[in-house]
């Protein structure tokens, strides 16, 4: 092949490409400002205002959601992989069988925890049953339906969180 033709089909291919991702991004504006009013600010900052106001200082929580959690409930967290905690991110290295949110969660036995609907139904399927024995439920934070039917995209991970209080003190 010419390279005079061969430079000209990559320049159209190329030139296509960016037209169809200048063409996309608008659309994803719309969607992206909704999880953010929805899901982030709606629901996740709720959550760690919530862990502030019913923590101590000293205890800590568990949840693969670290950001807003974290930031807004100003408590120690064990996050899964351990961006911010070095307990976690060595117990990673030294169980490389055992990695995962909820082996990480059963092992450290944090005062509370924040899951995911879809982390709730694996931890009740699964370490014999832990979560029903040792937590108790003490609430729920959801995207209110008609919000989620407003979402441009209502598929998101994150409309629903369940905080789990441990039952007995260490």
């Amino acid at each position: 092949m010419c390279p005079a033709l061969f430079d000209r089909i990559s320049y159209c291919v190329a030139l296509g490409y960016l037209t169809l991702v200048a063409v996309y991004i608008p659309v994803t504006f719309r969607g992206e400002r909704q999880v953010q009013e929805f899901v982030e600010n709606g629901n996740r900052k709720p959550i760690g205002e919530y862990l502030a106001a019913v923590m101590a200082p000293d205890q800590t929580v568990g949840s693969e959601s670290l950001g807003y959690i974290g930031y807004y409930s100003r408590r120690i967290v064990y996050d899964y992989p351990g961006l911010c905690s070095r307990k976690v991110t060595q117990y990673v290295r030294d169980n490389p069988e055992h990695r995962g949110l909820l082996e990480m969660v059963h092992a450290f036995r944090p005062d509370y925890l924040v899951l995911r609907s879809e982390e709730v139904l694996s931890a009740s399927a699964s370490l014999n049953g832990w979560l029903r024995e040792d937590y108790e439920l003490v609430r729920e934070f959801r995207v209110p339906e008609a919000q989620v039917k407003r979402m441009l995209f209502p598929r998101n991970y994150d409309l629903a969180f369940h905080v789990y209080k441990r039952k007995s003190s260490r």
